[in-house]
């Protein structure tokens, strides 16, 4: 699931002697424990309606299927990267460093970008042993668009041996292709190019972005052919339709679902904003420190599953 790490990053930490440092201990305990915050309070808080909505999408409007894709975007985010947090914080307990895996990357502006900022490990795993041994972008532009869309298909596989994956990660390719193309025409017109810089041209990129992503995990999501047929329909077609009867959207699960994408809003900014606040907060004065893990405590306390929700990313 990841990090990965090359042997020349992993083993010299494995080397060294390990020696009792506090600040370090306490560095690796906060970012365990903001792993942990994030799978259980909100990963898992959001799952349960991700899943009403992506079980069986046929027949649901518009405005589910994009619910359920903005759900199952925080689910499966803050499930993984929660993951890589606990795996870092207990890894740096004992001395070893593991690289940061996760940018903040629905922050992303532009799919370039998103795939600079998610399971950075990965991405750059998928450019050194598929994407440059294939040729890179040294073949020409044809050639170039051929390398992407091989490179994201492997990596929609390395996710399993089915469909949707390979589907999945042939989107992915062209999106990237795309991506380029659109970025050299850009270029080349100076005025929009400064515009597209610019606040709203930000936004822009932010908002287009986000469409294409929600959309992806829409096809990463549903196994079924015939389901993602009439959940991709829905999503892009939009029918105008507001309700959610259809997603068993009760009162109690509507409010923890809020409360749990307020948390993870407020975690992504400060992420986008400082990607490695978690482990800072050892310089943090103590009582504020002890007042967020009485809050910490009470949240896990209340949210604990019942049953035992493994994480997403260990199926593959």
């Amino acid at each position: 699931a990841g990090p990965i790490m090359r042997p020349q990053e992993f083993l010299p930490s494995l080397e060294r002697a390990w020696t009792l440092d506090a600040a370090r201990m306490w560095s690796g305990f906060h970012l365990a424990m903001t792993g942990l915050v994030k799978k259980v309070v909100i990963a898992d808080s959001v799952a349960t309606l991700a899943d009403s909505v992506f079980e069986n999408p046929i027949g649901l409007p518009s405005v589910a299927i994009h619910l359920g894709a903005m759900l199952f975007a925080v689910q499966i985010y803050c499930d993984f990267s929660g993951y890589t947090d606990i795996a870092r914080g207990i890894s740096r307990i004992f001395g070893v460093e593991i690289p940061l895996n996760f940018r903040a990357p629905y922050f992303s502006t532009s799919i370039i970008d998103f795939w600079r900022r998610w399971h950075i490990s990965l991405s750059t795993w998928l450019r050194d042993y598929l994407y440059i041994p294939l040729g890179g972008s040294r073949g020409g532009r044809a050639r170039t668009h051929v390398n992407l869309l091989a490179t994201m298909v492997l990596g929609g596989l390395w996710h399993g041996a089915a469909w949707n994956f390979v589907v999945w990660g042939a989107y992915q390719g062209v999106l990237l292709s795309l991506n380029r193309e659109l970025r050299e025409a850009i270029q080349r017109r100076p005025a929009l190019d400064r515009w597209m810089c610019s606040r709203p041209g930000t936004v822009l990129r932010w908002a287009a972005t986000m469409y294409l992503v929600l959309l992806g995990w829409v096809i990463f999501r549903v196994t079924d052919g015939i389901a993602l047929a009439s959940a991709v329909r829905s999503y892009v077609l939009f029918d105008g339709a507001i309700g959610l009867s259809g997603i068993g959207l009760g009162n109690g699960l509507a409010m923890v679902s809020l409360v749990a994408m307020a948390a993870f809003v407020l975690g992504h900014a400060l992420t986008q904003l400082s990607p490695e606040w978690p482990e800072r907060l050892d310089t943090a004065p103590t009582h504020w420190v002890a007042l967020g893990y009485v809050g910490i405590g009470m949240l896990l306390f209340f949210a604990w599953p019942v049953s035992h929700t493994p994480f997403v990313y260990f199926q593959f």
